[in-house]
């Protein structure tokens, strides 16, 4: 199995709480940050996960079409590919709807977060990143096979 990706900037682990970025940001109490790389880590692998399943490389024309399908339609999509468990499913949607409350609704949200608060926010978005990494490997595991 695939245990690590490498995105932009950033190295994810998936079960590596040692030396990644999302480890270093919680270590520093970096809570606005981890969440935002942690939606990034998401979004990418979201995104390439259908454009494997689909054979699309991420700059072929036909690319940009996929990927601006919003948020819950990719999320389904894989939901409805098998690639995705009711439980992880579960686990990206809470994920979800909770950013989107603290980081859309206003900046109070965040602000009103006690300590304990955060770092379960924190426990969730890891979670729902690990989700998704697990949903990519498999995609890549199927489109190995396949050829």
């Amino acid at each position: 199995m695939c245990r690590g990706v490498i995105v932009g900037l950033f190295n994810y682990n998936k079960g590596s709480f040692g030396g990644d970025t999302l480890s270093r940001l919680r270590k520093e109490g970096r809570f606005a940050e981890f969440i935002l790389v942690a939606w990034g880590f998401i979004e990418v692998n979201l995104d390439h996960s259908i454009l494997l399943e689909f054979g699309i490389s991420t700059t072929g024309p036909k690319a940009f079409y996929l990927i601006d399908f919003n948020f819950g339609k990719k999320l389904k999509l894989l939901r409805d590919l098998k690639y995705l468990s009711k439980t992880e499913w579960d686990t990206v949607t809470k994920f979800s709807e909770r950013r989107n409350t603290l980081f859309h609704n206003s900046a109070i949200g965040i602000l009103s977060l006690n300590e304990k608060e955060k770092l379960d926010v924190m426990d969730l978005a890891r979670h729902a990143v690990d989700c998704l990494f697990d949903a990519e490997s498999r995609v890549l595991r199927q489109s190995m096979n396949e050829t």
